[in-house]
């Protein structure tokens, strides 16, 4: 048993902190109660604090008020499973009250049970007269005390039922209560009978009257009755839709002084394996969905001979167009029928004695088109008359089933949670910036528009039918456009390189996406920013292996929040060079989309970044072994002529000869001589020439 003594200034911040953070929800099904004793003048005996929580406990407070001209309460100390709660501390207040606090320091509990977990020692006065007297719950302030706190991430108060308790002061011969022989905690398995026998006895030799309480469905115990010992047989056989559970039943003993002993005994049902036939409700589809398959999963822990069942559906909701078997039934004959619309027989058994074997996965998929005029929402799928057979030679039994659901999905819920919310932005934002990828049934939501694409269109109607924003019925405006291009200004400090990512709007937008792929080769991607023309809106991008995402959108205006018309920068993108200088080779802008408020696409256009000066890059690797590559830029279309020459100045290969356009371009030299002789290890150059430009660098091949 733990007790551990608080200073009281510490008690009161935690009480106080209880009281007025939390909410007080009143379980009268719970019981909080003071158990009846006895005690002679002078004598110093246990008051105990009975329990029945169906919540498991993080916390308790009390308030017990009793007659101090006749008790003096000592201490409190937990019991049992009341010593799960690490700290518990008992004080005497000046009205005749002992308050008792006990809480966790490291997130235990008090499980949930029956039977006491606390004991309160008094002293009975000495020049006490015989008589009773009341140890009550006192409601002198119900803020802070008679109550209990749950083990929840969000802690509540709740407000059990209060018992008060009677105590008993004699000087007389005291009549004892009946005893029942201690039993402990019981265990049985879903199907199989339990069986145990009660005992009580009483020491005045008293007449005993035992029964029971709270017995679960399937379980007996008849009331017996004895000249002072009794005894009776507890039978319970739970059903398989009765565990995994635990249940409490109370053996109570009264003699015929009224005096009562209650034993609580602990059952525990546990979940005895057995077949189960089960439709798995994890498919769906927005109306006019096709081929979505509905799996019928068999979990069996033994071979299975032969199975047939109904499946039943919503005719007005979905579309069945086959019934196939699985994997798991191969060697079996399948034969199914349609009787009447929405409902299917299933048949499936083996000439040959060939089994399902013991497994768990599915046996049928039953192929699903969703009704174009199908409700949003979750349509049964019902399991009926389902047999299996259990040996080789036809012995059936009845097998349990497990109904589910066809959900309808409704467009725009990417996350498939059957609601439309912020939690399907999130999941459009986090699919378009390539952070998560989504499955088809998740796709096919998300595709408000059914342009056969997720992106900022279906993002902004998202956001729309959130804040009940007008849907535009067709393109924008006549002559509304968006040009994008990188900057050709470019920014350098030493090795890190920034660049902005323009564009031109010609109309009103609301969200846009780009994706830039870079060279991750060359470019080492430190920092992306939002630009100046979507300053306020929010801004998230994703860093991927050669490609930066990026998305624009505003969930915090009611009213609907746009950019532009205008132009200016989207984004900023910051890269360290890992070598040779910066070419607009190294970037690219792959996709770009941008919609209106009513979630319009917006026509947009996407330009290529010119070179504005011709620049011969450092080879790319160097030193190399087996080939390097060579990029160089074009400011403007012409001849262009790149050669390699050795240490000598002796011709080795020419890479480039001829008119080449203006733009970015890399070439591959595999380390051969223009006869396709391989080079051997050495120092070379490599020469860029056109009419207006002139440069050579030096490079390493190591063989």
């Amino acid at each position: 048993m733990k007790r551990l003594i608080l200073p009281t200034f510490i008690i009161g911040i935690i009480v106080v902190m209880a009281s007025g953070a939390l909410a007080q929800i009143p379980i009268p099904n719970d019981t909080m109660k003071v158990v009846d004793n006895f005690g002679h003048p002078g004598d110093t005996v246990n008051v105990f604090i009975y329990f029945k929580n169906d919540i498991a406990l993080n916390g308790y407070s009390m308030r017990i008020a009793f007659n101090r001209s006749l008790l003096e309460a000592i201490d409190a100390t937990c019991v049992d499973r009341g010593c799960n709660l690490e700290a518990t501390q008992g004080q005497v207040h000046q009205d005749s009250a002992f308050v008792v606090l006990a809480v966790t320091w490291f997130n235990n509990s008090l499980p949930t049970g029956r039977g006491n977990v606390l004991r309160v020692r008094f002293r009975v006065n000495p020049q006490a007269p015989n008589g009773n007297t009341t140890i009550r719950f006192s409601n002198y302030n119900t803020e802070f005390v008679n109550l209990w706190t749950d083990n929840s991430p969000t802690p509540v108060n709740y407000l059990p039922s209060l018992v008060d308790g009677n105590f008993t002061v004699t000087t007389g011969v005291i009549n004892s209560p009946p005893v029942i022989g201690s039993i402990g905690p019981q265990q049985v398995a879903e199907g199989q009978l339990l069986q145990f026998m009660v005992q009580a006895y009483d020491l005045d030799g008293d007449p005993v009257t035992l029964s029971a309480e709270g017995l679960p469905a399937n379980s007996g115990f008849p009331t017996a009755q004895g000249d002072s010992t009794v005894s009776g047989a507890f039978t319970f056989s739970p059903t398989y839709e009765q565990g995994p559970d635990t249940f409490f039943v109370d053996f109570v003993a009264t003699d015929d002084h009224n005096n009562t002993t209650r034993l609580t005994v602990r059952i525990i049902v546990l979940d005895q394996p057995n077949d189960r036939l089960i439709v798995n409700s994890g498919q769906g589809g927005v109306p006019g969905a096709s081929g979505r398959d509905v799996n019928v999963d068999l979990s069996n822990s033994h071979p299975v001979y032969g199975i047939q069942f109904n499946y039943h559906y919503d005719e007005a909701q979905i579309e069945v167009t086959d019934v196939v078997a699985t994997e798991r039934c191969l060697g079996l004959g399948f034969w199914y029928s349609v009787p009447e619309p929405g409902e299917i027989i299933v048949l499936i058994f083996s000439p040959g004695l060939d089994p399902i074997e013991q497994g768990s996965g599915p046996i049928v998929r039953v192929l699903t088109n969703v009704r174009g005029t199908a409700l949003f929402g979750r349509t049964p799928v019902v399991l009926d008359s389902a047999v299996e057979v259990i040996d080789s030679i036809g012995t059936s039994r009845r097998l349990v089933t497990e109904d589910g659901y066809f959900t309808v999905d409704r467009f725009g819920d990417a996350n498939l949670d059957e609601n439309v919310n912020v939690g399907d932005c999130i999941t459009v934002v986090a699919f378009i910036i390539e952070r998560i990828e989504l499955s088809i049934r998740q796709f096919d939501a998300a595709d408000i528009n059914r342009d056969g694409r997720v992106n900022v269109v279906d993002l902004q109607n998202v956001i729309d039918r959130i804040l009940m924003i007008p849907l535009s019925p067709g393109p924008v405006e006549p002559g509304g456009r968006a040009i994008v291009e990188l900057s050709n200004e470019v920014s350098r400090v030493g090795d890190l390189v920034t660049i902005d990512l323009m564009a031109d709007i010609t109309t009103e937008a609301a969200a846009l996406q780009y994706r830039l792929a870079f060279n991750p080769e060359r470019l080492e991607p430190l920092r992306v920013e939002s630009g100046e023309m979507v300053s306020g809106f929010t801004f998230e991008n994703e860093i991927g292996d050669g490609s930066i995402s990026g998305i624009v959108y505003n969930l915090t205006n009611q009213d609907g929040a746009t950019f532009g018309p205008a132009q200016g920068s989207l984004s900023s993108f910051t890269f360290r060079l890992k070598t040779g200088d910066f070419s607009p080779a190294d970037l690219a802008v792959t996709d770009f989309a941008i919609t209106s408020l009513g979630a319009a696409l917006i026509p947009s256009e996407i330009r290529s970044l010119l070179p504005t000066e011709y620049v011969l890059s450092q080879n790319y690797p160097n030193p190399f072994n087996a080939s390097t590559t060579i990029s160089f830029d074009l400011p403007a279309d012409g001849d262009v002529e790149l050669s390699v020459y050795d240490i000598m100045g002796r011709l080795v290969a020419t890479l480039v000869n001829g008119p080449l356009s203006a733009g970015s371009h890399q070439v591959v030299w595999n380390g051969r001589s223009d006869r396709g002789d391989k080079i051997s290890t050495g120092v070379f150059f490599y020469r860029l020439r056109s009419s207006e430009f002139d440069e050579t660098k030096k490079m390493l091949l190591i063989k």
